[in-house]
């Protein structure tokens, strides 16, 4: 199952929620935005779904952290750039 993760990133944290494909919200969470808290958000991930498409807010700013780290990831997941609207209503 290919999950969505949107991550809205603030200087000190970040809030995440993860919908299915229809849009069902399957859970939210709040991480320190910092580099042990981004492993977290990964393992948090993890006992969710197999794939794994991560939306995040800020990526050029706040969630730049997040981003770095993210390159370290083992797969399968994939950064999207851009959210489409359905995945919005967390």
């Amino acid at each position: 199952m290919v999950i969505a993760i949107g991550v809205d990133a603030h200087k000190d944290k970040l809030a995440a929620c993860v919908v299915d494909g229809t849009g069902r919200a399957l859970g939210e969470r709040t991480f320190s935005d910092d580099p042990g808290a981004h492993g977290a958000m990964l393992a948090w991930t993890r006992g969710i779904g197999e794939e794994r498409r991560f939306g995040i807010e800020g990526a050029g700013g706040f969630g730049a952290g997040l981003v770095g780290s993210a390159q370290a990831w083992p797969g399968p997941w994939r950064l999207q750039g851009r959210m489409c609207g359905r995945y919005r209503r967390c």
